[in-house]
């Protein structure tokens, strides 16, 4: 509009301190101008019906609310289906629903497409991942480790921090994750990457750290960047 506006520093601080806003970003627009933005995204007919969507995941699914995350889940806009698959954990995540678990998982191990570009899908994939993540007990534990080194290898620096850690924990420090640590390479090598992700502040992650340095299957430079991790967690306990 070519007004000319002040950017408080009392706006900044709330910009860059409480929303967390990029510090590499700025105002661009006046106050009247993003109010008007703001009013036109809110009665966006996609958006009205994402915020709709996403509201279902506070209460358990009835008849109506399953079929219209059916129905976003076949939506053509990707953004569309994460925001179901999100309401789908937590569904999960309140009820325990075994049906809710199994469409995730299906969702979280679809191929892409035939005929399409192998990352088609990709963002739905992930999502299924992380609502399982985010919404797993203790008691799945036993199920949830071997299926996310099967399924999710490459995405365990993203995923376990969504995890229940000390539930996360625990399970690594059982049988026979323990001692796979030292009798199975290709398992070292995964929980490796699980324990290294996984918030060193977790009651029992210091003593599971010393004994999977302790291994022989482990590398040098793997063992290197535990004990670091080790004695850095040390200081602030």
């Amino acid at each position: 509009c070519g007004a000319s506006e002040v950017w408080t520093a009392e706006q900044q601080k709330w910009w860059y301190e409480v929303a967390h806003g990029s510090i590499h970003s700025g105002a661009n627009t006046c106050r009247k101008c993003r109010q008007a933005q703001r009013a036109q995204v809110a009665n966006d007919p996609m958006h009205v019906q994402a915020e709709q969507l996403r509201a279902l995941g506070a209460h358990k699914p009835t008849p109506a609310a399953n079929a219209a995350v059916q129905a976003a889940l076949k939506s053509k806009w990707e953004g569309m289906q994460v925001i179901a698959i999100d309401v789908l954990g937590a569904w999960w995540g309140l009820t325990g629903d075994d049906a809710e678990l199994e469409q995730l998982k299906t969702i979280a191990t679809a191929p892409a497409p035939a005929g399409q570009h192998p990352y088609r899908g990709d963002a739905t994939r992930y999502a299924a991942r992380r609502a399982i993540a985010r919404h797993l007990r203790e008691a799945d534990m036993g199920w949830a480790l071997p299926w996310f080194l099967t399924h999710a290898a490459n995405r365990l620096g993203m995923l376990v921090p969504q995890m229940p850690q000390q539930a996360l924990i625990d399970a690594l420090a059982a049988p026979p994750w323990r001692a796979a640590w030292h009798d199975d390479a290709a398992q070292a090598e995964s929980l490796l990457a699980l324990l290294v992700y996984t918030d060193a502040r977790t009651p029992g992650w210091i003593a599971l750290a010393e004994h999977a340095i302790a291994s022989p299957l482990i590398g040098k430079r793997a063992r290197t960047r535990l004990d670091w991790r080790i004695e850095r967690q040390r200081q602030f306990v």
